[in-house]
């Protein structure tokens, strides 16, 4: 698997760094905006604690489903790995494809095939369901951010050059801490297949 190396979990240890500065950069900004208007402002940060919570926990369903799948995929990987290496040695090959020795394995791996591309299809569909509900979620943060502070503007309480300033900042903050989030998740993963090694 792809996303079981030391090379990934490196990358995406160095992303979640990048992530974190970013956030610090954001609420540095943002958390003194909010913190101006006292109640509706944190009733704003609450509402987008509850949203970056229910988008870890989705990030988490996500990466076990992989993992789930991944740890499958091994069993047949391990079944079958030594029949796959005739490929590459000539002379058993050859031997293979005279005498149709294929044969031997070929229903038993059709039928792991068949397994593996059902549960394969609905990995990708409950993948897809929730990355497309995480995206709502975060896609709800920021409209709601977004509105609040040009409520703010509107009504003369900040300027337009803050009203840009503050945007930029909830969404470098907002886009940090789902990332931080991912990033934790799948370093979580990433842990566990380093430790089958």
């Amino acid at each position: 698997n792809g996303s079981g190396d030391m090379g990934n979990y490196c990358e995406t240890l160095t992303g979640g760094m990048g992530r974190m500065i970013s956030m610090i950069y954001g609420i540095g900004i943002f958390l003194p905006f909010l913190k101006s208007f006292s109640f509706s402002g944190m009733a704003l940060l609450g509402l987008l604690c509850v949203l970056f919570l229910l988008q870890f926990l989705l990030f988490q369903t996500i990466n076990q489903l992989q993992y789930k799948f991944y740890e499958e995929n091994v069993k047949g990987n391990r079944r079958f790995a030594s029949f796959f290496r005739f490929i590459y040695d000539y002379a058993v090959g050859k031997q293979v494809r005279i005498f149709h020795l294929s044969e031997i394995i070929s229903d038993e791996l059709k039928k792991y095939k068949e397994i593996q591309e059902k549960y394969q299809a609905k990995t990708a569909a409950y993948s897809s369901g929730v990355n497309a509900l995480s995206q709502v979620l975060m896609g709800v943060g920021l409209l709601v951010s977004y509105f609040f502070i040009g409520y703010q503007a509107v009504q003369g309480h900040i300027t337009i050059g803050e009203l840009t300033l503050y945007v930029g900042a909830m969404t470098t903050f907002s886009t940090a801490v789902v990332g931080l989030f991912w990033t934790y998740s799948r370093l979580s993963i990433q842990g566990t297949y380093l430790s089958n090694y």
